[in-house]
């Protein structure tokens, strides 16, 4: 029987930064269902509604409710709404790529004694396709500093819609809470590679294949 050999010590900084990652967006992800629930009315019956909710269908529900809010107090929390549901979906992206694709690690060529995070995933949208893209420490720490913003917004929001106790007090300390709107990263860059050709571009508006323009009559 093989002797199961440790990890080098500089994978840990991987490791507890991936772990870090997912622990700011559990909290992000619980924000998210706090603030539906001060907007529905804290109750169990809003705590078992928002514990079945997915995440896309719980803040498409957040943005469009930001519009009742609007016809009360249109420079009120409502924007707030959307901004917050912006970013929350945008941070998504980035969330399920990393946690569903992460596959292994290896030696990061950029940093020496360092590694990085395989991300391989592959799916079927238009044509057969897979991702292999590596995820340093450093792009971790971005992403980790953008969901920390969102926490810093979010709990605001909370507060903003009257949330009160020692909990949110607490977290509005560690975030620093504040009203003030964060910028948002790009949409995570997913890279494809086809399996069955590239697929083609999309057809300019206007434009149907096997259809002839007529010139307009003199």
């Amino acid at each position: 029987m093989g002797v199961t050999k440790l990890p080098p010590p500089h994978l840990s900084i991987l490791a507890s930064r991936f772990m870090s990652f997912i622990i700011f967006w559990n909290h992000a992800e619980s924000c998210a269902k706090q603030i539906a629930q001060l907007l529905l009315g804290e109750n169990s019956m809003t705590w078992a509604i928002t514990a079945e909710i997915g995440n896309r269908s719980l803040v498409h529900a957040l943005q469009v409710a930001s519009y009742d809010l609007d016809q009360t107090d249109p420079d009120g929390i409502g924007q707030h709404l959307r901004h917050f549901g912006a970013g929350y979906e945008t941070l998504l992206g980035y969330r399920n790529f990393y946690v569903h694709s992460i596959f292994g690690t290896r030696p990061d060529p950029s940093a020496e004694g360092h590694f990085e995070a395989i991300l391989f995933s592959n799916d079927g949208k238009g044509r057969a396709r897979f991702f292999n893209q590596a995820l340093t420490v450093a792009t971790l720490e971005q992403v980790i500093s953008h969901i920390s913003a969102l926490m810093r917004y979010g709990t605001a929001i909370q507060k903003e819609l009257g949330a009160t106790g020692d909990g949110i007090d607490g977290l509005a300390a560690s975030y620093q809470a504040s009203l003030e709107k964060p910028t948002w990263p790009p949409q995570v860059e997913k890279t494809p590679l086809y399996l069955q050709g590239q697929e083609p571009p999309p057809q300019s508006p206007g434009k149907s294949k096997g259809t002839r323009k007529t010139p307009p009559p003199n």
